[in-house]
């Protein structure tokens, strides 16, 4: 891969990267305003049917998806950095391009993620 890609990837995985760490924090404190104002309103003990803790629910999935992605990101960086971006890790081959362009954070070749699926 030469200098001028790796200068790509790197900047599309920063975004990424910075993209979900903002979302991740966003949701956070959505998710710490929901869960504080519901125990500002009152001290006195709901009955679970009162309280709605599918949204709270959806919040923290939908978080822990983007946690994850920023991971992802940030692992392709530092794979980046150690000069083993776009290498397979089942196999070892070269991961194509056009996988990389569409998946900036896969770790595994087209062949490799299809016998894991």
């Amino acid at each position: 891969m030469n200098a001028n890609r790796r200068s790509e990837y790197r900047d599309r995985l920063t975004a990424l990267r910075d993209r979900f760490r903002d979302e991740v924090e966003a949701r956070n404190e959505q998710i710490s305003e929901i869960t504080g104002d519901s125990a500002l309103v009152s001290r006195a003990p709901n009955h679970p049917a009162d309280e709605d803790t599918e949204g709270l629910d959806v919040e923290e999935e939908v978080m822990r998806v983007e946690q994850t992605m920023y991971e992802q990101a940030q692992a392709a960086l530092d794979r980046l950095d150690a000069g083993e971006y776009g290498t397979c890790e089942a196999c070892g081959r070269d991961i194509a391009p056009e996988r990389l362009d569409e998946v900036p954070y896969a770790t595994m070749c087209v062949d490799c993620a299809n016998r894991l699926a």
